[in-house]
């Protein structure tokens, strides 16, 4: 069940019209589902510092997944059979790993580079 409250002939004397609505607004429509009470709770849980506690791990969770399914196409099975999609999947988590490891280790050696040359510029005091 869903509730409408229109507002539109009725506020045309209210002082504070201008603040709920815009400069080329006529009227304002409300709308109240029926999983409204259930909506705001969960809402005033995602405020709590437990809800923020448990949902940390989901930021990394989900940038992997971003990158799994946009730069290695995870969305989408080329094999047909549980086993093949499974190995492919495998394979495109190994794949990220690799590259992910590949990028690490440049970065690992252009701060070593960066070190050497910094070390060649200041004269030894021996």
């Amino acid at each position: 069940m869903t509730y409408r409250f229109e507002f539109s002939t009725q506020c045309h004397d209210c002082p504070l019209r201008d603040r709920y609505l815009g400069q080329d607004q006529r009227h304002r429509t409300l709308v109240v589902g029926e999983h409204h009470t259930m909506l705001q709770a969960r809402r005033q849980e995602q405020t709590t510092d437990a809800f923020k506690q448990r949902m940390r791990h989901r930021n990394a969770i989900e940038g992997t997944q971003s990158e799994l399914v946009r730069a290695h196409g995870l969305r989408r099975a080329r094999y047909r059979g549980l086993a093949k999609v499974k190995l492919q999947n495998y394979f495109i988590g190994a794949a990220c790993n690799v590259k992910r490891w590949l990028r690490r280790a440049a970065w690992d050696l252009q701060q070593t580079m960066k070190t050497v040359r910094a070390e060649a510029l200041v004269p030894s005091v021996n």
